[in-house]
């Protein structure tokens, strides 16, 4: 009698398996012995079953325990499928294709013949499947997914276009015939293929697909598909897609692990569907900060890079406190690119521009791993540490990160060196660093005419902070024709920022077809832009001659300028106010003005000492203001502060316009503190400043006796006389000639005839 044993009594062992799945004679029941498949090269006629089996089993065991033993084993497997690839049929093909791509990365993936070969059968079943030929022994949906899945592991197949587009229309005809999982891998393996993410017909297929078996997807699948889509751009605006994906997402969230998490995260950040879903990024954020510390290092940069994308995710404090102490605590683990993600994502935050623990071990981790970093991680790193002040003075991150981008300038990619020249302008250690301005100049003017409208403006704002490059004619004018060429792309940020830019470089005040095509793209713009994009339009087109009667600019301008002032800043004020005074059209617009100089007298407390100069010089240009008591005797208290802070323009530009206005010319403390502001900045000051200082004093009459104020403002005027224009000249002597203590200054007065 047969002595039956129970099961549970043992471990089970490979031959019980083959027993009970019929592969075993009852001749051996007894025995429980494996019988090896007799060797590949031993049998040419070896079954498929036990050629499918070998493969599985041999890279199973070279993924756990690499003996080298099984890596001869499966060369001379690799030999016997590259004889019979030919012979194979759909399954074991797909199989194949599935064992072998696991060993990608090791001695397999250097077989070419080997890959060859099995794509030239997959694209004939996948191509039988399409022409609905021999049905039988086409591929089916799983065996589809198995290439497709595996292929795309191996970089070499990448390329195959012919193989690609079989085996993309076969998955178009069999996408109703494919479960969760199927889809899943055909989405994970064609979003590696660059030629086939244009591809319509494909990706919504696929996308048809996935809604369809949306509720019985495993959170595995789901973050697949999210990570997947998230590579196809035509896909990223659909919102019958994402909106479901994003609510499966955020309803599962507690089911996923912290990795599929984070790809989802980083995918949903893409789709623009999604920007301003709230409830969904609330989930998902909630679920971050519980998972922050068990994400591992990737994990932590995808869900950094993600949130930082989403507006109403940037104020919570929660996830941010969540992911910056994830970061610090594996700051020794990150990868270059790793550094570079966390360093871009997390300086959008402003939660954490005083972080110092952040920052200073993003910083260390930066410099160790510079020299390892791509020109991509090096923009981002740039980008990223630019933007944070407490990293603005440290001289050693900055040497490195400006070596490393002139090193791999070649390499960088339009935006890349785009980037560059905004971040870098940022740091005043930098600006004086001609040899790296230099090469940024000339990197910027070979790829001007590949760049977008964002990277030419920032460019153009970016050199413009550069005064070794300010005098570059050529890079300007270049400059200024690729503006021309995409002034229809650039938005409302972009615009301002250009025209601010230009007006920094005066040699470039000459091109008057740019400045009318900047001026003529502003007119319908205007209307929505905010006070600092107004700001930087009224202080650049006031610079520029060519513009000053273009009444339909201004009359936008001024406009836009006086809806703005309900909630005013200082800097719009003070900008508006200088810019809209040389505007002679402009001068008796009384709505435009009473606007301007409530909103100023209010804030002038709050301007710093050159928005003060730059309101006074302004209003003292409009008469109807002269009247305006309020107004004068606020900026006339705000000077007295301010003068001993001010530059010798700033000065020069109090004394001119206090010297207008008759109710400011009998104020004692603010004449005694331009006084001694003069006298201390007379040697520093340039012909124009004293020909406006002298020209101010002299309307004061009180101090037409203070000897040491007209001495120091003659001999000021006596060693600048070679450098000053003749307007300058008639000024002084004008004011010179009110002033009876320097009747007797005859070397004065001689070189002054001259």
């Amino acid at each position: 009698m047969l002595n039956i044993v129970p099961l549970y009594r043992f471990p089970l062992t490979r031959g019980h398996l083959r027993l009970l799945h019929g592969n075993v004679h009852l001749s051996t029941l007894g025995r429980f012995r494996q019988k090896r498949p007799p060797p590949v090269d031993e049998s040419p006629r070896i079954a498929n079953r036990n050629l499918r089996w070998e493969l599985h089993s041999c890279t199973r065991r070279l993924e756990l325990y690499q003996d080298p033993n099984d890596r001869s084993r499966l060369d001379r497997l690799v030999k016997h499928v590259i004889a019979q690839a030919a012979t194979f049929d759909a399954k074991t093909t797909s199989l194949c294709v599935n064992a072998l791509s696991r060993s990608a990365g090791r001695s397999v993936v250097s077989y070419e013949d080997l890959w060859t070969a099995l794509a030239r059968s997959a694209a004939a079943y996948a191509v039988q499947r399409v022409n609905d030929e021999e049905m039988g022994f086409a591929f089916n949906s799983r065996e589809l997914s198995l290439c497709v899945g595996g292929f795309s592991k191996v970089q070499t197949v990448l390329e195959k276009r012919e193989l690609w587009k079989a085996l993309s229309d076969a998955a178009v005809v069999l996408q109703r015939e494919m479960n969760s999982q199927d889809v899943a891998a055909c989405i994970n393996g064609f979003s590696k293929v660059a030629f086939l993410r244009c591809k319509y017909a494909l990706w919504e297929a696929l996308a048809e697909a996935t809604l369809s078996l949306l509720d019985a997807m495993s959170s595995r699948g789901l973050a697949t598909c999210v990570n997947g889509f998230s590579k196809v751009e035509f896909l990223l605006d659909d919102e019958g897609l994402w909106v479901p994906l994003g609510g499966k997402v955020a309803a599962v969230r507690r089911r996923m692990n912290s990795q599929d998490l984070a790809n989802c995260v980083n995918g949903l950040s893409k789709a623009g569907p999604l920007m301003e879903r709230r409830g969904i990024w609330d989930k998902l954020g909630e679920a971050t900060a519980l998972a922050a510390q068990e994400m591992g290092t990737l994990g932590v940069a995808m869900c950094v890079n993600g949130f930082s994308k989403i507006p109403s995710s940037l104020a919570d404090k929660s996830l941010w406190a969540a992911l910056s102490g994830a970061a610090i605590s594996e700051v020794r683990n990150l990868s270059p690119q790793e550094v570079a993600i966390c360093a871009n994502g997390f300086s959008k935050v402003s939660l954490l521009q005083d972080n110092h623990p952040l920052w200073i071990a993003l910083k260390e981790a930066a410099v160790a791993a510079i020299e390892r970093m791509t020109p991509h991680q090096i923009t981002n790193c740039v980008n990223g540490f630019s933007k944070i002040p407490i990293l603005a003075e440290d001289f050693l991150l900055w040497e490195c990160l400006g070596k490393a981008c002139v090193s791999v300038l070649r390499l960088m990619q339009p935006h890349g060196v785009a980037n560059c020249v905004n971040g870098f302008s940022k740091i005043k250690l930098l600006l004086p660093v001609e040899n790296l301005w230099v090469a940024l100049a000339r990197a910027a003017s070979f790829l001007l005419n590949k760049m977008s409208a964002q990277n030419v403006a920032s460019c153009v704002n970016g050199f413009s902070k550069v005064s070794c490059v300010l005098n570059d004619m050529v890079l300007w004018r270049e400059l200024g024709i690729a503006s021309t060429y995409v002034v229809s792309e650039m938005n409302r940020q972009h615009l301002a920022n250009s025209v601010n830019g230009f007006s920094k470089c005066e040699l470039i005040f000459c091109e008057v077809e740019l400045w009318e095509t900047l001026g003529s793209a502003v007119v319908p713009m205007a209307a929505g832009m905010n006070s600092q994009d107004i700001s930087n339009c009224v202080n650049g087109f006031s610079k520029v001659e060519a513009l000053l009667g273009n009444e339909a600019l201004w009359n936008e301008l001024g406009k836009r300028s006086v809806s703005l002032l309900y909630a005013p800043e200082a800097q719009h004020v003070a900008s508006c106010v200088n810019g809209f005074s040389k505007i002679v059209f402009l001068l008796e617009n009384c709505t435009l003005w009473e606007s301007l100089s409530r909103a100023s007298a209010s804030l002038v407390g709050q301007m710093s000492a050159q928005q003060v100069s730059n309101c006074v010089n302004g209003f003292s240009k409009v008469d109807i203001l002269f009247g305006d008591t309020a107004l004068w005797e606020a900026f006339g208290r705000a000077a007295v502060s301010m003068v001993p802070q001010m530059d010798p323009q700033g000065v020069a530009n109090c004394v001119n316009g206090f010297s207008k206005v008759d109710l400011t010319l009998h104020c004692e403390d603010l004449w005694s503190v331009l006084e001694n502001a003069v006298l201390s900045l007379s040697n520093k000051m340039s012909p124009q400043h004293v020909a406006n200082s002298a020209s101010g004093f002299a309307k004061v009459s009180r101090l037409h006796g203070s000897l040491t104020l007209w001495e120091a403002l003659g001999k000021a005027c006596h060693s600048l006389l070679n450098r000053m224009e003749p307007q300058h000249v008639v000024s002084c002597v004008m004011a010179f000639s009110r002033v009876p203590v320097l009747c007797g200054e005859r070397a004065l007065w001689e070189a002054l005839g001259r």
